[in-house]
Order: structure tokens, then sequence, then C-alpha cells
């Protein structure tokens, strides 16, 4: 059976995923519609700030938030430039980087919630994506990482639009990873699988893989001679987890120890509680589906990353080790979505060997 049929009976069942503007008159401007959801989202937000968990660079981020140097941080570069800007628009009306970082993190929480809204109105896709201890990132976290959690949604859900042939060019998708990355560098880890799904289905859109990551490596080679670089140690071996000997100062724990595997678990726990439905499920009714498959690859990289990634802060690192939520409970959506009617659509099939059509 050839990637083709299956594609075919994945886009059979797109009654779930399709815009539903397409298919019912909407009296109502869309940009209305949105410009509400995500002021509504970011509002309320940001009235849940005072109940959010603190994160660990909290003070290195208002400082950033609030220099009057352009600041080019190579951990989350398009992040920090986002406080920075709107501090310094806002700073004659009383707008503080504390503020400022607030308000960031809760818009891209509205826009987190208006990505969600777009794909899909079902709620077998929004509660793995809500039910995470991680969605505090957009309760006004003084942080960075609220616009990586938004730009990563939205490249894996551009991922699962290209697998399932939607979008047949690659160039958006690669973008999407381009700015994903920007926004925190953690989503640059994504990189095989967007090649493994690029390979997968289309080896022409190598051309805008290989051109997302020239324009990756070129702004960060490049940008840095132009403003004040920040976080250069990001890329030093001891930002690893070491393997038998702890060398770093901010080394807790080697690799296999129960120390370690006792806080990732438990950060894999808070971020994703119901991440397991998206892979045994998975594993059971779409293993052929190759929107699954993409979100699975990107999990697997997620788990990879922040096994091996050095927890500096213990506990408190809990919004950076948090972002394997994205593709994990993106996936456990698509699986509670998508499984029943893709198992059922499979074995109707295969037997004549003939596809399904909408």
């Amino acid at each position: 059976m050839d990637l083709n049929e299956e594609i075919s009976r994945g886009r059979a069942l797109s009654d779930h995923v399709a815009d539903v503007e397409q298919h019912r008159p909407n009296r109502i401007p869309r940009l209305l519609i949105q410009t509400t959801i995500i002021l509504v989202v970011s509002v309320l937000f940001l009235t849940l700030s005072p109940f959010e968990i603190g994160g660990g660079d909290h003070d290195e981020i208002l400082r950033m938030a609030g220099s009057d140097f352009a600041i080019f941080h190579y951990r989350a570069p398009l992040a920090v430039a986002t406080h920075q800007i709107i501090y310094h628009l806002g700073k004659r009306f009383g707008v503080t980087p504390t503020l400022a970082v607030r308000v960031t993190s809760a818009v891209a929480g509205g826009f987190f919630v208006l990505l969600l809204f777009n794909f899909s109105r079902d709620p077998r896709l929004w509660v793995p994506c809500l039910a995470s201890g991680t969605l505090m990132v957009f309760w006004g976290h003084v942080e960075t990482y609220a616009p990586a959690y938004a730009a990563a949604l939205w490249f894996l859900m551009l991922g699962i639009r290209y697998a399932r042939r939607e979008r047949l060019s690659a160039w958006p998708l690669c973008g999407a990873w381009l700015l994903a990355s920007g926004c925190h560098m953690s989503n640059s880890f994504y990189l095989p699988a967007l090649a493994f799904l690029i390979h997968r289905l289309d080896r022409r859109g190598t051309k805008a893989l290989i051109g997302a990551v020239l324009v990756l490596a070129l702004v960060f080679s490049t940008v840095p001679f132009f403003t004040f670089p920040l976080g250069y140690d990001t890329l030093a071996p001891e930002r690893l987890t070491p393997l038998l000997r702890m060398t770093g100062a901010y080394h807790h724990f080697t690799l296999f120890s129960w120390a370690h595997l006792k806080l990732v678990l438990k950060f894999w726990g808070f971020a994703s509680p119901l991440g397991l439905i998206g892979i045994v499920g998975g594993l059971l009714l779409l293993r052929r589906d190759p929107a699954w498959q993409f979100l699975m690859a990107a999990s697997g990289c997620a788990l990879l990353w922040t096994f091996l990634w050095n927890p500096d802060l213990g506990w408190a690192d809990w919004d950076l080790f948090g972002q394997c939520a994205v593709p994990l409970n993106l996936m456990a959506g698509w699986t509670l979505l998508q499984g029943k009617a893709f198992s059922a659509t499979q074995a109707a099939t295969e037997p004549s060997g003939s596809s399904s059509r909408e």
C-alpha cells in the first residue's frame, strides 16, 4: 500500500480539521472574531499572572527587557527583542519591564488558543493541549518561553497540513520552523522531524529546508556583531547532563541516576499528563498516518533533548523542559480526533486495496 493511498485516507477525515468557515455561512467578519479571541484570552491569561509559578531566570529576563542596548540573546532572540520593543514603546505610558514581559507571554497565549480555534473546533483536540501544567507560561510568565510555545504549535500544525497534502509547498513549513527557532533555540531540535517529513513526502522540499537552516545559521553568525550578544554559552558542553561524572558548576546528577530520571519524569508528567494517549493510541491506530508519524518524530526529538539537557536550576527549569508539551499534547489530541475513524477507514479499504474518497 503506497503513500498516496494513506494520504487519501487521511484526507477523507478532514471534517474535524478543515476550517469550518468554508462549510457554513459566517456573518461576523473572521478578522473580528480572531482579534476578539486574542484580546479576551490574553486579558484572561494576564489576570492569572499572580498564580503562575516563577521561572529561574526571572531577574535576568527583566534586566534584558529594560536594557537600553539592543540585545541578541542566543537562546531566545525574538522573544527578548519583543520584550524590549514593548517596554521601550510603552515606558512613557508607565509600562515597566515586568509588565512588558507579562504582556508578551499573555498575548502569545492568545495566539496559542487562536491556533487551536482555527485548526479544529473539536474538544478532543483542545483538551490535551490545554490540560497541561505548562499552560502557565502564558499566565503573564516572566520568561522567554511563551512565544516559543505558540510558534512551535504553529509549526507543528503546518506540518500536519503538509503531511495531509493540504499544503503542497514546504516553504511555509520551513519558515515556521525558522520563526519558532528564533523564538527559542530549543525549537531548532525539531529539525530531524522536519527533515523526516519532507523526505517522506516530497524531496523537492529539501531546498526550503536547506534555505531555512542557512538563514538561521547566517542570522546567528552575523547579527550578534551589530547588537549586544548574551547567552552565548548555550551550546557549551556543560549544558548537557553528564554521563558518568559531574564536571560543571550546575551539574547536580548524572544522566542515568535516579535523581535525574525522577526529575525528568516529573517534567514530562507536568507538561503532558495525557501524552501517553498519543503514543500508545497512535501506535495502535495511526502508525501509518503521515501526520501522526511527523508528530511522533517531533515528540521523540522533544523527549530526547529534555532528557539530555542539564536542568541547571532543577524544578525551577519547568518552563524550559515543559516545551515537550507542545508536540506530545498535539499528538494526543490528534490521536483522539482521528484514531478510530482512520482505523475504520483503513480496515474498510484494505481488502479491496482501494482508497477512501470524500
